[in-house]
């Protein structure tokens, strides 16, 4: 639209719809194919600050309006709900294909250049062409840019590699990064059309909802929570004055909510994967053509162009002492525009405020969920300057600034389920910088100088808080070395493709970090009955002497993907129901009964259940089981029968535990997790083994031996309250067998 006498013109651009689709061979069975598209994954059903906005653009919105009359232009854009997928291998093939090869020398020989022709004669005139100047003084574009709920999906190019091979399982999903929020920024550019000698930026940039999670699939299945949703403001003002000799740039940040950030070990290599993937993308073909051109023979002129070269630089020490004579002069004239050459200079101004940020740090490497540490930073307050001399490689920057902030921080308790404090008070520290030049003496040196002013520091901790570092520290220098000897690996068998040795890197990197050895619950099942259990909606079965791992699910807070809560952080407790027969067990928080002693419950026919939960090596166990248990502490492996109404019914085999340990010392649970290891009896076959009765338990043994020798025994367990009565501190029973 377009007005003539106002002098105004006004444009407009929709865009309903982006079709992008990742086309290439061998992308065919990939999760991500659309590049571009609309995001219909809603936000959490917790936010209540998002605004409808009913008459937003689906996808891009563009409003330009030019006002000639007073020379301003505006431009608002508006970026509906969109979706942008971040694949590394297709950024390298469209850098590639979009790179613009370098002009050869001919070329440039034949290229146009730009003279100035000097008069001999009259050296103070000059043949130039000058371009007349609008007499209006300053020109002023302001734009802004709106943004409903975008979402940048990065994803990990190593497991989308794996799940297209055969031996994977269809199961396998893509691991991304989301980065996800609304956002609103300005621009107001004023700019001196004369000569652009005064200049002046303004940039604003306000985030009502920005939020980071990790999830998989195209579909963005479990989320993770890694930065819950914030609210902040960005203001950055930069003048340019060059009558005033210099700029500065103020800028400006606020975060209007506390920060809740949690890190786990897992999330720091998948983002660590795919920022290398990135920048190999970006960068790996341009370094690889300069290191194959670095070794290819010079031509016969390339060399004479070479030794000319190197005679020439030997005159350069006479040319810099005269330059170093002229530049003695006081009344030296600038080359570039006839005037006495001014001293620009450059200052960067930063003011920060940051109310409350939480960071919490997990272990989550082979299968386990674990805490480790938490820093809480309060009312942060930052403020520097940077004063950048004029133009010389010879001077270094002069700055100042303070800090002032209060810390506390806890450590996860692994045996408690409890955060610790491990600052016991908040720790107040101020650092005030600077490097300036001297006032006390004359000297052409800088002065730096460091003010620290702290309050006592009160710390206290664990011997497990470092067992848990030192665990997480190992695992972590696995993990790194199994990564660089598969990089070494791919790099030495894949030498002539990039792209091969990207993928292969990609998918060592995903191996190496996606190893599962364990889960960080499970569920034994020593009582000789079928059982099953339910964690939520999810029922499973639970067989006689089996083992189940599980984790829960996590539950979103006022983020898209379920946040990790631990120790009094849990606002809903892990629950879990076992079902044996028509009888339900309820554990209503598999955390707090760590330790306790053991719970029984009576099934029918007098039957005993009894329930313990210990905490064996990465996973919290609970057992379900007899009132009769059996460990092997000898050497040799054992086959067991037991006589139920003169008839042996074999039980299996009971392997020897491995490290010797008392039994008082298995019972807390420090044996490994192995179910042959202990041995249950069925609960329905000793019924009547009870403190009321005379009943005792008949018992054959077999050893396991390599000669296959067909030797047994039979032992015989007295009466319940007999063998409590045989029982006590530093009683030793011996059974002839």
């Amino acid at each position: 639209k377009t007005i003539p006498k106002e002098k105004l013109t006004k444009s407009t651009l929709s865009l309903k719809d982006l079709v992008c689709f990742d086309r290439r061979p061998g992308t065919a069975e990939r999760e991500f194919r659309r590049v571009i598209g609309i995001n219909n994954n809603n936000v959490s059903s917790t936010d209540t600050t998002q605004p409808e906005h009913n008459d937003a653009p689906r996808l891009f919105l563009l409003q330009h309006v030019n006002n000639s009359s007073v020379d301003i232009q505006e431009i608002e854009v508006q970026i509906g709900s969109s979706q942008i997928v971040i694949i590394p291998d297709l950024i390298a093939v469209m850098t590639k294909f979009s790179k613009i090869p370098e002009s050869n020398a001919s070329s440039r020989d034949s290229a146009a250049t730009t003279q100035v022709v000097v008069n001999e004669d009259i050296p103070k005139e000059f043949e130039a062409s000058i371009e007349r100047v609008d007499s209006k003084s300053t020109s002023n574009t302001k734009c802004r840019v709106e943004t409903s709920n975008v979402q940048f999906v990065f994803v990990d190019l190593g497991s989308i590699s794996s799940s297209l091979l055969p031996t994977s399982k269809k199961s396998t999903l893509t691991e991304t990064i989301v980065l996800q929020g609304r956002m609103e920024a300005t621009v107001d550019m004023t700019t001196d059309r004369a000569g652009v000698e005064i200049s002046k930026n303004d940039y604003k940039l306000d985030s009502e909802r920005l939020e980071i999670y990790t999830a998989k699939g195209a579909n963005l299945y479990h989320p993770v929570q890694l930065l819950e949703p914030i609210q902040f403001s960005l203001h950055c003002l930069q003048r340019v004055d060059k009558n005033d000799g210099g700029d500065s740039m103020d800028v400006k940040f606020a975060c209007l909510a506390p920060v809740y950030i949690s890190i786990s070990m897992q999330n720091v290599a998948l983002a660590s994967a795919i920022a290398t993937s990135l920048s190999e993308a970006f960068f790996e073909d341009s370094v690889a053509e300069v290191e194959v051109d670095e070794f290819c023979s010079l031509s016969e002129a390339e060399t004479s162009k070479i030794e000319l070269l190197n005679s020439a630089l030997e005159q350069v020490g006479d040319i810099d002492d005269l330059n170093h004579n002229r530049s003695d002069h006081p009344n030296d004239i600038s080359a570039h525009d006839g005037n006495p050459s001014k001293q620009t200079k450059q200052m960067l101004k930063l003011r920060a405020t940051l109310p409350s940020a939480t960071i919490t740090l997990i272990n989550d490497f082979q299968g386990m969920d674990l805490a480790l540490f938490k820093l809480t930073t309060t009312h942060c307050v930052f403020g520097g300057e940077v004063d950048f001399p004029v133009l010389s490689d010879s001077e270094s920057p002069l700055f100042g600034c303070n800090v002032n902030t209060s810390v506390l921080a806890e450590y996860f308790d692994s045996t408690t389920f409890k955060w610790e404090n491990f600052l016991v008070k908040p720790w107040e520290v101020t650092l005030n910088c600077s490097r300036s030049e001297q006032s006390r003496f004359p000297s052409d040196r800088l002065l730096t100088t460091f003010d620290i002013e702290s309050h006592q520091c009160h710390v206290s901790f664990s011997e497990h808080f470092l067992v848990s570092v030192g665990a997480a520290s190992r695992m972590w220098s696995v993990y790194s070395g199994a990564t660089r000897q598969a990089t070494e690996l791919v790099a030495s068998t894949t030498k002539d493709d990039s792209n091969k040795q990207r993928l292969s890197r990609s998918m060592a990197a995903h191996a190496a970090r996606s190893l599962i050895t364990t889960l960080p619950y499970a569920l034994e099942n020593h009582s000789g009955l079928n059982a099953s259990y339910s964690i939520g909606e999810e029922h499973l079965q639970l067989p006689s002497n089996s083992t189940r791992f599980f984790q829960f699910d996590l539950f979103p807070e006022s983020g898209s993907g379920g946040m990790r809560n631990y120790g009094q952080d849990v606002k809903k407790p892990r629950a879990v129901t076992v079902f044996v027969g028509d009888t339900e067990i309820c554990i209503a928080d598999i955390d707090r009964e760590v330790g306790n002693r053991h719970a029984y419950f009576i099934l029918e026919y007098a039957t005993y259940i009894f329930t313990y939960v210990v905490k064996r090596g990465n996973s919290t166990v609970l057992h379900l089981s007899s009132q009769v248990e059996m460990y092997n502490l000898s050497s040799l492996p054992f086959r067991i029968a037991i006589f139920k109404d003169d008839t042996s019914q074999d039980l299996g085999h009971l392997s020897p535990i491995k490290k010797e340990k008392r039994k008082n010392e298995i019972r807390e649970g420090n044996e490994p997790l192995s179910s042959h290891a202990i041995f249950g009896f069925p609960a329905p076959l000793i019924s009547g083994f009870a403190v009321d009765s005379i009943e005792n338990i008949q018992i054959q043994l077999i050893p396991v031996t390599n000669d296959n020798s067909e030797l047994f025994g039979t032992l015989i367990v007295p009466p319940l309250q007999q063998l409590i009565n045989m029982t006590g501190p530093g009683k030793d029973t011996v059974f002839e067998v």
